[in-house]
């Protein structure tokens, strides 16, 4: 059985790549951080209890196709840019920020991987793209796809709370399965432009 945590619960550590095994602080700085830090303290209390066979997924900034509240700023920016409108953003948005931007195409493999494995050597995994998009890598890309998208509402530089090399580490769920993510924005960018103008809205 897996859980979907979040690669949220590091969002108290002040520096990456994270890995599953560094200690985690019991403060929190945000609701996603606090409850999925909850969630798998208490789901692996309860497996062990159980004997049930539980592994926490902490997935990193999943987007893409089939997403709903709009809450990342690479699908805000990827449907702004389809439907030739400025993007909505939520306050101010620093070119040379960025973080783990993993694309659902390659969420899914990873979760795939993990369920069908013959075994797996631990109990938490990240599922991610294991690198650090910017902010302004982003929206270049989508610019190269849609050239009539205007990215003028980044910042210049990093913001002072900048998180240093703000990604998953891989290395778990690499030597367990054969996992590789493949969508990077690069790759993700255009096949995401090209599902909306194929009719579908989300």
């Amino acid at each position: 059985m897996s859980i979907a945590s979040s690669i949220g619960v590091y969002g108290s550590v002040p520096a990456g790549p994270y890995r599953e095994e560094m200690p985690l602080p019991v403060t929190s700085g945000s609701p996603t951080e606090a409850f999925k830090k909850a969630f798998e303290i208490l789901g692996l209390h309860y497996a062990d209890r159980a004997g049930m066979d539980v592994v926490m997924l902490r997935m990193g900034g999943i987007w893409g196709p089939l997403y709903h509240s709009m809450a990342n700023l690479p699908s805000r920016l990827v449907h702004a840019a389809v439907k030739g409108e400025a993007p909505t953003m939520r306050g101010d948005t620093f070119a040379e920020d960025g973080g783990d931007m993993t694309y659902v195409k390659d969420c899914g493999k990873g979760i795939a991987l993990l369920m069908t494995a013959d075994k797996l050597n631990h109990n938490t995994y990240n599922v991610a793209s294991g690198r650090v998009t910017t902010n302004g890598q982003l929206a270049t890309e989508v610019q190269k796809v849609v050239p009539t998208f205007k990215f003028d509402f980044l910042k210049e530089g990093p913001s002072p709370n900048n998180r240093g090399n703000a990604c998953a580490d891989l290395s778990r769920i690499q030597a367990d399965t054969s996992y590789e993510p493949e969508f990077h924005v690069e790759k993700a960018i255009p096949d995401y432009v090209n599902w909306l103008k194929s009719g579908n809205t989300e």
